[in-house]
């Protein structure tokens, strides 16, 4: 059996540069699109962060640009990506860099942590793609990698497991000059071939890792312990106004915090009715009409919201107190939760079929 640890970095550059991704609009050694990348890519893929990306770059294509633009235009862009903790995080960090620090992007791993929203994995990855940091990158790709060819046990919800990975992976970096290529080369191959269900045969590390030698390739990482996933209930209301809809943006705390909603109550209790008065009691008297749609059920990391929607039409003078009214190219400008854009296009969609008729 060949050592692992001296073929590694070599062994997955190799297949890197056949096999890896060396296209994409972010491999630029540039601070600003590798962190702006690197946060996007946190807990989703590549085939989903593309467009995104895309239009995020064209929107605010400097660090200036996003710093100086309102929270609401960023959120906007966000939307449908999720975790929109991250959205804000992002530009706190860029603010920083360029109100507080001139515009000069930390350059370390251990200063890129100090900024809101970056943990070990996503520093260390802006620090060696930008900088050629000998930085350590182990993201949940990176860390399938190493617990298979290197058989450590246990599962990512375990600090003893992380802190093993991550002082096995600092002891393979190669040179500083390779960082970059060897950094993408460890992401591409957890993501494109040691993938959950891996393709062994076609891999160059297949004769020395361990996990494969010992038929136990399944094994490793191992699973998280499985928690049950608690669900909560919603009543949201779509308050049309003829073609306006009334939103307000969130101020609370919470996973939808600065984005736009309509007027919405959670509960812990299954919803037996929705009712939009036991959300806007202030409506009573006038609503003309009241479209009720079917059940949406939403997962978040921690928790399913199961939302119960209603869309009525208002009479002139009725409005949810403290709400806005928006009009349809104003609401496609504003960053709405994905649930949220998903009714309100179901809701227009039944108020084209059955027009009010007086």
């Amino acid at each position: 059996m060949r050592d692992p640890e001296k073929l590694f970095a070599d062994a997955i550059i190799g297949w890197h540069e056949a096999c890896g991704r060396h296209d994409l609009p972010w491999q630029v050694e540039d601070w600003y699109p590798r962190l702006v990348s690197e946060v996007m890519l946190q807990q989703t893929q590549v085939v989903s962060v593309l467009p995104k990306y895309e239009a995020f770059m064209t929107a605010f294509p400097t660090p200036e640009c996003l710093a100086a633009a309102p929270d609401d235009d960023v959120m906007a862009l966000w939307a449908g990506l999720g975790y929109y903790s991250r959205a804000r995080n992002l530009l706190k960090a860029v603010r920083i860099i360029v109100n507080e620090m001139g515009g000069r992007c930390p350059e370390t791993a251990a200063e890129l942590e100090k900024l809101p929203g970056l943990g070990p994995s996503t520093a260390g990855a802006v620090a060696a793609f930008a900088f050629r940091e000998r930085a350590v990158m182990a993201d949940g790709n990176a860390q399938r990698v190493l617990a298979r060819v290197f058989m450590v046990e246990g599962n990512a919800a375990q600090p003893g497991f992380v802190k093993e990975i991550r002082t096995l992976a600092a002891s393979l970096l190669p040179s500083s000059e390779l960082m970059p290529t060897y950094t993408q080369a460890l992401m591409d191959f957890g993501a494109m071939l040691c993938k959950r269900n891996p393709d062994c045969g076609a891999c160059p590390l297949a004769d020395c890792c361990g996990a494969r030698l010992a038929g136990r390739v399944a094994d490793f990482p191992g699973r998280k312990p499985r928690r049950e996933r608690p669900v909560r209930h919603a009543v949201m209301v779509f308050a049309f106004a003829e073609n306006g809809l009334w939103l307000r943006r969130r101020t609370e705390k919470g996973v939808w915090h600065g984005l736009w909603t309509p007027p919405l109550r959670q509960q812990d209790e299954p919803v037996e009715s929705a009712d939009p008065l036991s959300v806007c009691p202030e409506l009573e008297g006038g609503i003309l009409r009241t479209i009720r749609l079917e059940p949406l059920v939403h997962d978040f990391t921690h928790y399913r919201l199961i939302i119960h929607s209603v869309a009525v039409d208002l009479a002139q003078g009725f409005a949810p107190e403290g709400f806005e009214l928006l009009g349809e190219q104003e609401t496609a400008s504003v960053g709405m939760p994905t649930p949220v854009v998903k009714l309100l296009t179901i809701c227009r969609e039944e108020r084209d079929f059955r027009p009010l008729l007086f």
